[in-house]
């Protein structure tokens, strides 16, 4: 099955030809702990959920934050898919740029146990 994969570290877009069984995501990020993104049209991203404490590198697809390695595969109700999106499309979506206010938040959420894909609570001196 087509499958779109993002390496962070060398800044590379493919398309990967993977075997779908309940341990390929997994075997993927070499991780049991993956988040599931559903920003991408009839898509489903993938990532390491352990990326933010692993200070793995962040970068946006469209406006949707992601950090660390990522696999796009096509999403259809009988469940995952052959990836669609056009290769030249999702190298448009894409952007390395992070400003400061971005790279100095994950820092200091790095060490916490925020998920930034799931709903969670901040507070200030009790409020």
């Amino acid at each position: 099955m087509k499958a779109i994969s993002i390496d962070i570290n060398e800044k590379n877009i493919q398309e990967i030809d993977i075997h779908i069984k309940p341990d390929t995501v997994y075997s993927f990020f070499n991780s049991i702990l993956i988040d599931e993104i559903t920003t991408l049209n009839n898509h489903t991203i993938y990532t390491d959920a352990n990326a933010l404490s692993e200070t793995k590198t962040a970068f946006f697809l469209g406006e949707q934050l992601l950090i660390g390695n990522t696999l796009i595969v096509g999403k259809s109700e009988q469940g995952d898919t052959e990836a669609t999106i056009p290769l030249e499309e999702l190298q448009e979506l894409v952007s390395y740029d992070l400003n400061s206010f971005y790279q100095d938040t994950l820092a200091l959420l790095q060490n916490t146990d925020i998920n930034l894909y799931r709903p969670f609570k901040l507070t200030h001196n009790g409020l």
